[in-house]
């Protein structure tokens, strides 16, 4: 071997294995779980010695609270600490038989209680059980001690929700352990969301996703602390969403009667999220994108021409027909009274603006509201400003509107209070100059640009995702703020149930990180070894959450 081949021999080490204790990505080194750090990082965490340990059945869980969301979740962190052990969760009922065994257990071991985990005691200060908000309080206390005892502080339910899913984080089952031995970590933990709004968008247009899948997703969005499930419910190819005031939309524009969301539906996804501390935020995507409304309402739709001759009708709303605003309104009030979150999407985006130059009705409004053919775009303007309008007449208080960037872009005037949703941008630079020029004038806005995890690639790219910051872009700190955070997009041309959590999760979790963890959190390596113990924790907890750092293993592989 010459000093050529030694040295690059040397450098390929120096690449593949690092240096100073960093961690590269390498064929040859899989990466190795953390054990029993939480996920997203926490703002403050101290870890102590030593660990201790976790027996499900019998550790005591209690709350003073009456909150319904608080109870049930102490069950269910309950069935979720089995699963982790490796035993199946267990009925309501059984887990309270064990929790009332446990009480007297823990009356016994009082006096030798070093090494096991005893008590995990919930305080919250405002047990309202209302249904969250964008100004809900997240943050919380953590406490582990080593005299085997925990205690989770938090202002609201909200907090301590998110508490109770970083307490079962700090558990895990250690490598060199024979059988389900699980231990918890001692630590001390203050936390808080960076931002008020972490959402994960579902296409449910494109392809059916039944209730169930959905529901298995806001499973592990809560594990991951979003707290928005933005409901892209219909679009141009079905129209699933059962109304009571047009029922030809569903029975005409869904791809069959079983490919629906009955009210029934609608309302156990909302409750089931509300439990998880997650909003439900429907989108309505109008006037582009409703070639499947068409099916059930014909006369809603703008009838395109091509020289002079009907082509088709495109997908398009008709701005011209004051029927289409009597429709809106009533399909509105409806979808208001079944939602109950504050914000609705209006959508906006891509405009088929030929096919309403070509329609002579279309073309006669244009005149009357002095609009050139040069600027058509000041027609969506007069059509989003009406769509506003009825849904202030649908729900007069407590709803705010976000819609797609293309509507800011276009020149409309929005009102104060409507949020700007950022989707464009192949670069940074122009993620940020669309960033600066949205919160230059006073509008909140939300970043999902570099968050489209349905772009599916081969090999490791979620750091492109950890590398994103909504605020990266130049401006004062009162822009900055109006920066309300960000959403994961899942649109569905290539995805239903068979795929959905394979691809999402947990290279969603990545985006939930950045979302959550403090500004600061950016190095990729050093998430890494985290990230492989995520993806483990949420094997063990039976979601088929895939590989996303190469090879490896953990502990429980998916079972399928």
């Amino acid at each position: 071997m010459n000093i050529f081949h030694a040295v690059l021999i040397a450098f390929a080490f120096e690449i593949c294995y690092g240096v100073g204790g960093d961690y590269y990505y390498s064929p040859w080194k899989p990466p190795v779980p953390t054990e029993g750090i939480p996920w997203p990082l926490p703002q403050l965490l101290t870890m102590g010695t030593p660990n201790l340990t976790v027996d499900p059945t019998t550790l005591e869980m209690t709350t003073e609270s009456s909150c319904q969301i608080l109870t049930e979740a102490l069950h269910r962190y309950r069935g979720i600490l089995l699963t982790e052990r490796g035993k199946p969760s267990l009925s309501l009922k059984k887990q309270d038989v064990l929790a009332r065994r446990a009480s007297r257990v823990h009356q016994e071991m009082r006096g030798d209680s070093d090494a096991n985990l005893t008590l995990l005691q919930v305080t919250v200060l405002d047990s309202s059980c209302d249904y969250p908000s964008l100004d809900m309080k997240e943050n919380y206390q953590l406490a582990v001690f080593e005299n085997g005892t925990a205690q989770l502080t938090a202002p609201s339910v909200w907090g301590a929700l998110r508490g109770l899913e970083t307490f079962s984080q700090l558990t895990f089952i250690p490598k060199s352990a024979n059988g389900n031995v699980l231990k918890i970590r001692t630590a001390y933990i203050e936390d808080s969301p960076r931002f008020p709004h972490r959402g994960l968008l579902l296409d449910t247009s494109r392809h059916y996703l039944s209730p169930t899948i959905i529901k298995k997703n806001l499973d592990v969005m809560a594990h991951a602390k979003y707290n928005v499930f933005h409901w892209h419910i219909v679009d141009d190819q079905s129209f699933p969403y059962t109304s009571d005031v047009y029922p030809n939309l569903s029975a005409k524009g869904a791809y069959s009667p079983n490919h629906v969301y009955t009210k029934q539906d609608m309302n156990d996804i909302v409750e089931y999220a509300r439990l998880r501390g997650i909003r439900v935020m429907p989108e309505f995507d109008t006037p582009g994108h409703t070639m499947s409304w068409g099916r059930g309402q014909p006369d809603l739709m703008t009838r395109c021409y091509t020289q002079g001759r009907y082509s088709s009708d495109y997908g398009v709303i008709d701005p011209s027909s004051n029927a289409t605003y009597d429709f809106m309104l009533k399909l509105l009030t409806e979808v208001l009274q079944r939602f109950p979150e504050m914000y609705i999407h209006l959508g906006g985006d891509e405009v088929y603006f030929d096919c309403w130059e070509s329609n002579m009705g279309v073309e006669e409004l244009m005149r009357q509201l002095h609009i050139t053919a040069n600027n058509v775009t000041q027609l969506e303007g007069y059509y989003i400003q009406k769509l506003l309008n009825l849904v202030e007449q649908a729900r007069p208080k407590g709803v705010s509107y976000m819609i797609w960037q293309e509507v800011f872009d276009n020149g409309v005037k929005v009102k104060p209070d409507t949020v700007v949703h950022v989707w464009k941008g192949n670069t940074q630079a122009e993620i940020d100059t669309e960033m600066e020029a949205i919160t230059k004038q006073n509008l909140r806005t939300i970043l999902s640009s570099c968050w489209y995890l349905n772009d599916i690639k081969y090999g490791n790219n979620w750091e492109d995702y950890y590398a994103c910051d909504p605020q990266h872009f130049s401006g004062t700190e009162q822009q900055k703020a109006l920066v309300m955070g960000g959403e994961t997009c899942m649109w569905g041309e290539w995805i239903d149930g068979t795929n959905l959590l394979q691809v999402l999760w947990p290279r969603a979790s990545v985006v939930a990180e950045r979302l959550w963890s403090d500004k600061s959190i950016t190095n990729a390596a050093a998430a890494t070894p985290r990230l492989e113990e995520h993806r483990c924790r949420l094997l063990r907890r039976g979601y088929p959450a895939s590989p996303v750092n190469g090879p490896g293993s953990c502990a429980t592989e998916w079972q399928g």
